[in-house]
């Protein structure tokens, strides 16, 4: 081991001398002048801004405002407790009152001249703060209101089939539209074997007044396929009072246009006809508008984009044929994705680009999430590159779509397209969603919160917007008003020790903030051939090929950061000293993965970008075919000849890795490499050896190039070997929990050892900054321990009841199987007496610990053990020989106290949604060292 690889019990500091000097950035009543494109240039230095994080680099809670049921006093309380967890703004979000709450009382009218009023004091109080405050549009998702006109409300076309036997007549009764928001637009009989799309009887007029529709058809199997037009279908989701009618038309430019104004003329009075005089960004939840894939003008609009009339072919977009020529299937593959791409080009022209203008013309910045569900309505870099602050989302509990999931968190899909697109566009605050939770509400503990929190962060995310605090009245029953979410609450077990990841978390977000991603690849995946296949469903586009949303992880692991890309990006970029270059991130090397549909142009853009030296691998697939239905065959000869000129240029080709075969955590990791030292590609950094747990983010600064490196196992260390590739500097450790810093290197072109325990990061920052006299002679000493046992008196306190119950244990135990302590959940001391032969132990090791630890020997605070294994380091002089006092406070979770409340009916909703429904462990389970 070099000295360079420091066991964490032993380490000692080279400690920084205190910089006073405060960043403010934009206060939250000026955020009209700050541009989020432009990379802030500070005379601070990158420890001040580490040091001081500014508001925006601190988290933020999306604040709901439950059925809007406010108050003046209330605001106020909240928001202090908000700004004293060390949060750095809110979000405030009105919402529909939880339904399990009874007796709420009545709440204010959303933009009514009561909430607009209860809106303008929460910005004033929050500035008095020095807390940041957005706001939603809208009132719950999508957007939507009782005020909307029918003409205005979401439009789509929805296809019913039934099947029949012939030979002989046949009738069936078709049910009829119930109202003027309904009307059957076709019904045609599509024969078993389709030959030719001219084949289907139109039956369209052959139904009866009363709904009976009659024919007659020759032996065979058929389809009966019956395509009806509908709009006010949906009404938006827990919007709260005065926001809860029907789903705006979000392709209907005027529609969107006029919805937006009438939110920004009711509320502009309220800001002295300014919103950004205390609103810094105005917010869009993701797009989730199910059924939408039509609004007035799409014949037109169709024709003028695509080329064609798209409407004898509607009824066969949402069909697969079985029994069909190969010609038939690939005319249909074509007319969907021609479908595909106009409905995302109206959402990204007429509503992401309307509500962008919308902002600016505000004085506000944008901040809006490019995904939604079922589908995705547009390409996600494309919608990710247009808001001043692109955002992603995590889940807990949730593993989303990526097989080399980590501990059922969901990081890796949305949150990698948000700092792809922010990367691309030069945003400089990239936020997520983060800490979503509906399946463990009670059960994440604050480590696996950090835990969420270091793969954002390796994501591309540096801003995090939690989900979130719930709005309630302080003498509500526990649990409170729960809408969604992670339990962010005073009345949480581990809320005292949420400071400390807060500052965590603000001091790593703001040299993120301040510094610009460095990236080796981009990422180019079959969007082209997942809408011609599926449209715009987001399961296919998130899973095909199956490695294309993990591959991005198993690069990282071998040293590579990397950004997904699209079309677009490589037809604008340019060859720069041998990369291809977009704004101010620039690629070496280009890996399409399982493409076979590609647009000439593009195409060609490639050819030049590899004839100037882009390393382009190919993955699966060699392109052959073109997007689209217009011109196709010629355009596909293109595709082919150009493909061969690709190939004969240098460009590289694989086969896919095999799925079966091939673990998505370590087996793809090791594919990865494989690739990777065949087709020669540039590295960020060297890591020896890789590990599917071991991820990093690379960064610079200036002239500082900045790695943060984590560990995401829960349970095992990691030893790594890092070569940075850049001579001549120093190599220094940040601690954002402590502000302390450490040397490591005197040249970064060596090999430096790294021990990484547990859930442990590392920020590594590599300048010309010298040691100087005060650094620390580092020595390797040999540990000895002591572990220590005896009779331990133990005064278990709970948290929400305040009852107590004392006993004395020989042996540490879990507390939870104690019949008297099944359900409990608070504060568990420990105590126990003891002496030494010897007082030169320098830390303490807690061993297993459920959740969070306090710790002090002899009235001396030794700290707070809230993630990880680590140990405690033992200031001098705090030990004797004789009579010692060590008292370990420990928290546990809420979740078996809650589990409990049977008879509660907002804690009871939501227990029976715990993915898990066992009992969680609780307290010191040691064995306690000293060493």
């Amino acid at each position: 081991m070099s000295e360079n690889s420091i066991d964490p019990s032993r380490r000692e500091f080279l400690k920084i001398a205190g910089m006073t000097a405060a960043y403010t950035g934009c206060s939250s009543f000026m955020f009209q002048s700050c541009n989020n494109e432009s990379r802030i240039e500070s005379d601070l230095t990158l420890f001040e801004i580490f040091k001081d994080p500014d508001a925006e680099a601190r988290p933020f809670f999306r604040w709901w405002w439950n059925g809007n049921n406010v108050s003046k006093e209330e605001i106020s309380r909240e928001l202090k407790i908000i700004k004293e967890a060390g949060a750095g703004g809110v979000e405030i979000n009105p919402i529909a009152m939880p339904e399990e709450v009874e007796n709420p009382g009545n709440g204010l009218v959303w933009l009514s001249n009561e909430w607009c009023e209860a809106l303008a004091y929460a910005v004033e109080e929050a500035r008095k703060l020095g807390l940041v405050t957005d706001l939603i549009v809208g009132t719950g998702w999508p957007f939507g209101g009782e005020f909307i006109k029918p003409e205005e409300t979401l439009q789509g076309l929805t296809f019913e089939s039934v099947n029949f036997s012939g030979p002989g007549k046949k009738s069936i009764e078709i049910r009829l539209p119930e109202d003027e928001h309904e009307k059957i637009l076709k019904i045609i009989l599509v024969p078993e074997i389709l030959k030719d799309l001219n084949d289907p009887l139109d039956l369209t007029n052959n139904i009866s007044h009363n709904g009976v529709l009659s024919f007659e058809i020759k032996e065979g199997v058929y389809t009966l396929l019956t395509v009806r037009w509908r709009n006010k279908f949906r009404t938006v989701a827990y919007g709260s009072p005065g926001g809860s009618g029907a789903v705006l038309d979000h392709f209907n430019q005027q529609a969107v246009r006029k919805y937006l104004n009438n939110m920004s003329e009711k509320l502009l009075p309220y800001f002295e006809n300014n919103l950004g005089n205390g609103i810094r960004s105005l917010f869009c939840d993701s797009i989730e508008l199910e059924g939408a894939n039509w609004t007035d003008d799409m014949i037109v609009s169709f024709k003028n984009r695509r080329g064609y009339d798209v409407e004898p072919y509607l009824p066969f977009i949402h069909i697969n044929p079985e029994n069909t020529s190969e010609q038939i299937r690939d005319t249909i593959r074509r007319i969907r994705y021609d479908f595909s791409l106009t409905l995302a080009e109206f959402l990204l022209e007429r509503f992401i680009k309307v509500y962008h203008e919308w902002c600016k013309e505000n004085n506000v910045l944008s901040r809006y999430q490019a995904y939604g569900h079922p589908w995705l309505y547009t390409d996600m870099i494309d919608g990710f590159m247009v808001p001043d602050i692109p955002e992603g989302d995590q889940w807990l509990y949730n593993k989303g779509w990526s097989l080399a999931a980590i501990d059922e968190i969901r990081y890796g899909i949305w949150n990698k397209y948000a700092s792809s697109g922010g990367n691309l566009a030069g945003k400089k605050i990239i936020s997520s969603e983060a800490m979503t939770n509906l399946r463990g509400v009670f059960r994440a503990s604050l480590e696996y919160i950090k835990q969420a929190t270091d793969l954002n962060f390796v994501a591309g995310i540096n801003h995090l917007v939690l989900h979130g605090y719930n709005y309630f009245p302080e003498n509500t029953k526990f649990p409170g008003w729960i809408r969604f979410g992670t339990y962010f609450n005073e009345h949480n077990t581990w809320w005292k020790f949420f400071p400390l990841w807060a500052e965590y978390t603000s001091r790593l977000s703001a040299v993120f903030q301040h510094s610009k991603a460095i990236s080796q690849v981009a990422i180019l995946g079959p969007t082209a051939d997942v809408w011609s296949d599926s449209g715009l469903d987001r399961n296919p586009f998130n899973m095909t090929p199956w490695y294309l949303h993990s591959i991005w992880q198993a690069l990282n692991h071998n040293g590579i950061c990397s950004d997904y890309i699209n079309s677009s990006i490589i037809n604008r970029s340019t060859m720069v000293n041998g990369k291809m270059t977009f704004g101010e991130m620039s690629y070496s090397t280009l890996l399409i993965c399982q493409v076979k549909t590609i647009d000439p142009i593009t195409l060609k853009k490639i050819l030049e970008c590899r004839d100037n030296g882009l390393n382009v691998v190919m993955i699966g697939e060699k392109p052959s075919l073109s997007p689209g239905f217009k011109d196709h065959r010629e355009r596909d000869k293109e595709v082919q000849q150009l493909i061969e000129k690709v190939l004969h240029s240098g460009a590289n080709f694989i086969e896919d890795p095999d799925q079966e075969n091939t673990d998505p955590h370590q087996g793809l990791s090791d594919w990865t490499k494989e690739i990777i030292d065949r087709f020669n590609i540039e590295k960020n950094i060297s890591i020896q050896p890789n590990d599917a747990a071991l991820f990093f983010n690379h960064r610079i600064y200036q002239d500082t190039n900045l790695l943060f490196v984590v560990n995401t196992d829960r349970e095992k260390h990691i030893n790594t070997v890092l070569n940075i590739n850049d001579q001549d500097k120093k190599i220094w450790r940040w601690y954002p929990d402590s502000l302390q810093r450490e040397f490591l290197s005197e040249n970064s072109g060596q090999d430096l050892e790294l021990r990484l325990s547990p859930l442990e990061s590392a920020l590594l920052v590599i300048n010309e900054e010298s040691p100087g006299d005060n650094s620390d002679n580092l020595q390797n000493v040999k540990n000895h321990y002591r572990e220590l046992k005896g009779n331990w008196k133990v005064v278990c306190r709970h948290h929400i009841d305040h009852t107590e119950f004392n006993t004395e244990i020989q042996d540490l135990v879990d507390m939870s199987e104690f019949e008297e302590l099944k359900d409990f959940s608070g504060r568990i001391s420990y105590t126990i007496e003891f002496d030494l032969e010897k007082t030169a132990y320098t830390s303490i090791d807690l061993g297993m610990v459920y959740d969070i630890a306090e710790v002090s020997i002899n009235d001396t605070n030794i700290g707070t053990r809230w993630w990880g294994k680590l140990p405690l380091n033992i200031p001098e002089n705090t030990l004797k020989v004789e009579g010692n006092t060590l008292v370990i406070k420990v928290y546990n979770r809420l979740y078996n106290y809650c589990a409990s409340l049977t008879e509660n009916p907002v804690a009871n909703r939501w227990i029976e949604m715990n993915r898990y429904k066992s009992k969680l462990p609780a307290g010191l389970l040691g064995p306690v060292r000293l060493s």
